[in-house]
C-alpha cells in the first residue's frame, strides 16, 4: 500500500498507519512543494546552501542556477500546453461520441 505518493510501501504485516518517518517524508515534501510555489526554486537552494555552509553563492552559481530555473519554467510552461492540447482533444472526441449516442437515441 503507497502512502503520501513518497514510494514507500507497507509490509504485508504491517497496519494502516503511517509511521512517523513516513509522515516526517510527507511533511517534508509537502513543505519544500509550496515554498517551490510560493517562492520558487532558486530561493530553496539559496536558502538550503545558506543553511548548510553559512554563505551565499557565488555570481556564477547564481548565473547558473537562474538558468536552471528558467530552463524549468519553460518546461513547466510546455507541460501545460501539452496537456492542454490533450483535454481540448478528449473534449472533441467526446462531444463527438455524445453527439453519435444522441443519434442513435441511448442519450
Amino acid at each position: 500500500m503507497r502512502y503520501f505518493n513518497s514510494g514507500l510501501q507497507k509490509k504485508n504485516n504491517q497496519n494502516d498507519v503511517p509511521t512517523e518517518e513516513e509522515t516526517r517524508i510527507y511533511n517534508t515534501q509537502h513543505a519544500l512543494v509550496i515554498i517551490d510555489q510560493n517562492d520558487g526554486l532558486d530561493v530553496i537552494i539559496s536558502n538550503v546552501h545558506i543553511t548548510a555552509v553559512e554563505t551565499e553563492f557565488s555570481y556564477s552559481d547564481k548565473i547558473n542556477i537562474l538558468k536552471f530555473v528558467q530552463e524549468r519554467s519553460r518546461q513547466v510552461i510546455k507541460n501545460h500546453s501539452t496537456i492542454q492540447q490533450r483535454n481540448e482533444g478528449r473534449k472533441e472526441q467526446y462531444a463527438n461520441k455524445r453527439k453519435e449516442l444522441a443519434g442513435i437515441g441511448v442519450l
